[in-house]
């Protein structure tokens, strides 16, 4: 697996600089996936492409996407998830045994990670 060195760098006015191998992206990336790893694996970063031509090149993980199946996306995240950490994060919640099935403690919790991800936090 080829590494890449990148940096992403937004400000609160919601603008974002993407610079992989010292090559500015931004103005080609409709979408940015972060996954930070712990332990020796690297992190990687997910660009979603809009449509043109793209050349990126170098050392880290960089997973490049044009045209996804939204079906894949969302078993790619799912797939990610620890199942340790979703059942702990579960039960730490009050509601799970106040006023909430477990089930729809869960949900809510997906859907929070969900729109964490999607807003690029």
């Amino acid at each position: 697996m080829e590494l890449a060195d990148f940096s992403i760098k937004t400000n609160r006015a919601g603008a974002t600089e993407i610079v992989v191998n010292g090559e500015h992206v931004e103005d080609r990336v409709s979408r940015i996936v972060f996954e930070a790893r712990s332990g020796p694996d690297p992190s990687v970063i997910g660009l979603e492409m809009l449509p043109g031509e793209a050349l990126i090149e170098g050392i880290g993980v960089v997973q490049v996407a044009r045209d996804l199946d939204q079906r894949q996306v969302v078993l790619a995240f799912l797939n990610a998830i620890d199942e340790g950490v979703l059942s702990q994060t579960v039960l730490d919640r009050p509601s799970t045994f106040t006023s909430k099935d477990p089930v729809m403690t869960a949900l809510d919790v997906l859907k929070e990670w969900a729109g964490a991800s999607a807003g690029g936090t």
